[in-house]
């Protein structure tokens, strides 16, 4: 019935992000939005950090298919799927297969009563969600073997092996001037959202709140200089986080595994 396939096309979110649109269009010719409730669709969250504000006002500033990057003032929140595990700042939900088709760039976003609020009606409940705290457990080790790690930077990353040598060396030396030298050489290098030598810095500065202890990790929380100015906004936020100490859920159970001899 004509009432059956206009249900099925509600539970579409693509089908009803056209349909949506096409309202819109018809009402707001000049640009604008659907009243927030008049098409609501819902996901729910399973987990978000403990540090994201109980309410906020931001907008969309992008959308991938497992993401969508949140500006808020000068930080971010993002949505993710529950496969990329708990972070800062991070909403953990579940039940989708491609973010897309339920957010759009440069929506209005409301965060309120356990619920945010999206301008094209979508809505994401964090009620009945856990809380996450990211935590770092201090690990000590006499040494740490290196030798893996550098091993999968010289295979697969972007970055010259040569970068990576002369990195090793100068945090062996402790040489503050060389080592921020060094440090600004990586900032940005790379493509994509977050490039090959930001995700080198922020695994460095992850580790290195695990094994501060350690003097080579001590002396780079110690000594760090990041111009943020050097590479995008939102990968200039994940540097901060890890800067920071909030360390993801992935990168925290990878270091404790590694520290551990674990292969899970």
């Amino acid at each position: 019935s004509k009432r059956n396939r206009l249900r099925r096309c509600f539970n579409n979110p693509h089908c009803r992000h056209l349909l949506c649109n096409f309202i819109g269009f018809l009402f707001f010719p000049e640009g604008g939005n659907i009243l927030q409730r008049d098409f609501t669709g819902e996901l729910n969250a399973i987990s978000f950090d403990a540090s994201v504000p109980v309410f906020f006002e931001g907008k969309v500033h992008s959308v991938f298919e497992n993401a969508v990057n949140i500006t808020v003032s000068d930080r971010l929140i993002f949505i993710t799927h529950k496969k990329f595990f708990n972070g800062p700042n991070r909403i953990v939900v579940d039940g989708f297969s491609d973010l897309r088709h339920f957010f759009l760039g440069s929506e209005n976003v409301k965060f309120e009563r356990d619920k945010l609020f999206f301008s094209n009606a979508v809505a994401v409940n964090v009620k009945y969600s856990k809380r996450w705290n990211s935590s770092v457990k201090k690990i000590c080790v006499g040494e740490i073997d290196t030798t893996a790690v550098s091993y999968y930077l010289k295979k697969y990353s972007f970055i010259k092996s040569s970068l990576i040598e002369k990195f090793k060396v100068v945090v062996k030396l402790q040489n503050k001037e060389l080592f921020n030298y060094n440090v600004d050489n990586l900032l940005g290098l790379g493509f994509g959202l977050t490039p090959s030598g930001d995700d080198f810095l922020i695994g460095f500065l992850s580790a290195s709140h695990f094994f501060e202890d350690l003097p080579p990790f001590g002396f780079f929380l110690k000594n760090v200089r990041i111009d943020y100015s050097k590479t995008n906004f939102i990968s200039a936020e994940y540097l901060r986080y890890a800067l920071a100490g909030r360390i993801g859920e992935v990168i925290t159970n990878a270091i404790i595994s590694v520290s551990e001899k674990r292969s899970d």
